[in-house]
């Protein structure tokens, strides 16, 4: 699998280039085993799934010693990208599934990652911490997320959510509350697909 990148591509130093390589191997090796990406994207992973989620970089805080949560990480997108591209971050990935959970410490571990932290429990069985920041990244619809992810919020949180090309949609249909807080950002990988960018608590 060639290292291709799109005319969108993040700019990473060549180390971190060749890290997100490792990654890369590895998700496409366990997606044979178990459903991790879809099949359409696996010849476009590189900014379906890896420049997807680097460039939520630029929304998420600048401290280099940020906390942050990823909700339902899944196979690690955009948790592990993250970790690997920001060393200095904390990384909690969250999820629920054994045999994602499994991918998720067998791969930190072998790209070394001890940024990560990974919660194998479901969001609402997880006792909550307070983060300066929270991901996720199509784990469930909008009004639930925020519901879940709210006792890890605090006033200075941000909260940095990639949505598709429903999200503005979305965010127009919450509660003058919730919307109040957050504003759309498009994506700069699919010209379909936006980010919702907030701060603060619900």
């Amino acid at each position: 699998m060639t290292q291709e990148t799109s005319d969108a591509a993040i700019e990473v130093p060549r180390e971190t280039h060749a890290k997100l390589g490792d990654y890369v191997e590895l998700l496409l090796q366990e997606n044979e085993r178990q459903n991790l990406i879809s099949r359409s994207s696996v010849d476009d992973v590189w900014n379906r799934h890896i420049e997807d989620s680097l460039q939520l970089i630029s929304h998420l805080p600048r401290d280099e010693s940020a906390d942050i949560v990823d909700l339902g990480s899944g196979p690690g997108l955009p948790g592990l990208v993250l970790a690997i591209a920001r060393p200095g971050w904390t990384l909690h990935l969250v999820e629920s599934r054994r045999k994602r959970c499994d991918f998720l410490l067998q791969t930190s571990a072998a790209l070394n990652l001890e940024n990560v932290r990974v919660h194998c429990s479901n969001v609402r069985s997880l006792s909550a911490f307070t983060v300066d920041a929270i991901t996720a990244r199509a784990f469930a619809p909008l009004p639930s997320l925020i519901a879940m992810a709210t006792p890890f919020a605090a006033r200075s949180t941000r909260w940095v959510l990639p949505r598709g090309a429903k999200g503005a949609i979305e965010l127009s249909e919450l509660p003058k509350r919730h919307r109040s807080m957050f504003h759309v950002e498009p994506s700069v990988t699919d010209e379909r697909a936006v980010i919702l960018v907030g701060k603060g608590t619900p």
